[in-house]
């Protein structure tokens, strides 16, 4: 979010760069294996968190700013899954199939 603070709220959309849209499926699975990985790779000194689940979260409570959008597909899209309400709450379209 960096380029954000970089070019300014009000900057010129062509400034900041193509709109982004970014898939995330199967995130229920995906944020477990992140967190597994980050376990058991991490040493004395790095992040609790992942930094890809970091990441992710900037960006959902961010990236809307320098045009990057999230696309989520979950099975069951609980505030647990997804890392927390506040989470959650950055979704505000819900789509329902079965």
């Amino acid at each position: 979010m960096r380029v954000a603070d970089e070019v300014g709220i009000d900057a010129d959309p062509d400034a900041i760069g193509a709109r982004l849209l970014i898939l995330l499926e199967e995130v229920n699975a995906t944020m477990r294996q992140l967190a597994r990985y980050w376990d058991k790779i991490r040493e004395s000194g790095d992040p609790k968190t992942s930094p890809a689940i970091d990441a992710l979260m900037e960006i959902l409570f961010m990236g809307r700013r320098v045009r990057m959008h999230v696309f989520l597909v979950a099975q069951s899209a609980t505030a647990r899954a997804l890392g927390g309400q506040e989470v959650r709450e950055q979704f505000t379209t819900r789509i329902l199939a079965s």
